[in-house]
């Protein structure tokens, strides 16, 4: 019995014997289960050929496929089976959050360009395992890659790769990898960033691939838009057409009781208010209950002004300009509500 590379065509014994990946065992019986140790072959596609005393050869087997033993026994896969990753105008950069903020790059420069984009976390996207536990994903600031750790020790490394190529792009860099959409991407595209698990090696070309996933990509170039504001017991709520990715600055609140806001404002932000996001994420709550002083006037013809910017959604995109929202006291009674204008 002959294990031959799947490419090859031997039509003879002796082209069978001349093959540079070849092993060769001695088959006593027909119907005789034999195994081979194929150990010293690489990884690819293979066939079988028997051949008989007389030197009579066999049609080829079906294709075998020898994979590299996983000896550590790790697997990759997504964290969360039905995620996408939503990718901004700008995109994002792809980071060991944890271990980074620990100090893994003290001693580097800022990189003013990439600090202000927003920062995800590689594993909250894949996870690796061994034997059944989570191994953590770091990102190696020198070599510029991923590096799966345990107990301190590199096991192996990730590559990223855009899925088709030309739909992201993908620059490791000191801080992490930068991911932005590629030149003809469309909020339409679709497209997927693959994660390949390679054997760890200290050398600069990949070790044995070990597996890989898919994570679709959900692009979003639109930025944020207010869509309402309401005032009620002392609290603004401001809503938004998308879910908001990060608080919005709050420059400025102040308080008309003409509502004309011709001279007679009161500024009511010399202490910081409580702002918080629903759970949605597509509502904004400012309680300014501890802004409101008693003295101050409030009637049914008075609208609060609050000035916003920085408003940005769960991509990234960013309405940098600002927004200045109306809201009227339509009634000043413990439970009225009123509209923004």
């Amino acid at each position: 019995m002959y294990l031959v590379p799947y490419a090859a065509t031997p039509t003879s014994k002796t082209d069978l014997e001349s093959l540079p990946d070849l092993l060769v065992s001695s088959v006593l019986y027909a119907n005789l289960v034999t195994e081979m140790q194929t150990s010293s072959l690489t990884a690819g596609e293979y066939k079988v050929y028997f051949v008989d005393s007389e030197g009579r050869m066999s049609a080829p087997s079906a294709k075998i496929v020898l994979q590299v033993k996983d000896e550590k026994g790790l697997s990759i896969a997504r964290v969360n089976q039905g995620s996408s990753i939503l990718v901004g105008e700008s995109g994002f950069v792809l980071r060991d959050i944890i271990s980074q903020e620990l100090g893994q790059e003290i001693d580097q420069e800022p990189n003013q360009e990439l600090d202000l984009l927003e920062s995800r976390d590689i594993n909250d996207l894949i996870q690796v395992k061994q034997d059944g536990d989570t191994l953590h994903i770091s990102y190696n600031t020198d070599s510029r890659r991923f590096e799966v750790i345990a107990n301190g020790i590199p096991l192996a490394e990730i590559g990223i790769q855009p899925v088709p190529d030309s739909s992201i792009s993908v620059e490791p860099t000191e801080d992490g990898v930068r991911i932005w959409p590629g030149m003809e991407a469309t909020e339409s595209t679709e497209a997927s960033l693959r994660f390949t698990l390679y054997s760890y090696t200290e050398e600069e070309e990949r070790g044995a691939e070990l597996g890989q996933v898919d994570l679709p990509i959900r692009f979003d170039f639109t930025a944020p838009t207010v869509t309402g504001v309401t005032y009620q017991d002392g609290v603004i709520t401001v809503t938004t057409d998308q879910q908001m990715g990060a608080l919005p600055l709050v420059n400025s609140i102040t308080y008309s009781p003409s509502g004309a806001f011709n001279g007679d404002e009161h500024f009511l932000l010399d202490n910081v208010p409580v702002i918080a996001l629903s759970e949605d994420f597509k509502q904004l709550t400012i309680d300014i209950t501890e802004l409101l002083l008693n003295e101050l006037p409030l009637n049914e013809n008075g609208k609060f002004r609050l000035v916003i910017s920085d408003l940005r959604d769960a991509a990234g995109n960013l309405s940098d300009k600002e927004t200045t929202l109306d809201v009227r006291i339509s009634n000043v009674d413990p439970d009225a509500i009123s509209e923004g204008e």
